[in-house]
């Protein structure tokens, strides 16, 4: 999944990577999430990819110079970690 938005956002010229913690981190997430509501499996993944690069795909244009974004552990609780609370584990679900 991580390949089909490098490739899907490189058409904007971003530049996308993603280290090894931060997929654990985007795992993680995951699971809580099928762990806290219905469990959907790997399905689960292409909801929490689109909450973390929401941002991302919305200001990505084409219209800028190329930029690189190496997506880490700390830019996925970032983006991931204020939005995750139990009460609010509704934008998880499909």
């Amino acid at each position: 999944m991580t390949k089909q938005y490098t490739a899907l956002l490189s058409a904007d010229k971003v530049r996308l990577s993603f280290t090894p913690d931060a997929l654990r981190e985007i795992a993680k997430f995951a699971y809580l999430a099928n762990e806290n509501t219905e469990n959907i499996g790997a399905r689960r993944l292409h909801t929490v990819m689109e909450n973390l690069l929401d941002d991302i795909s919305f200001n990505a244009n084409g219209q800028h110079p190329e930029i690189e974004l190496n997506i880490d552990a700390a830019y996925v609780d970032e983006h991931l970690g204020e939005e995750f609370h139990e009460d609010d584990i509704h934008k998880y679900i499909l």
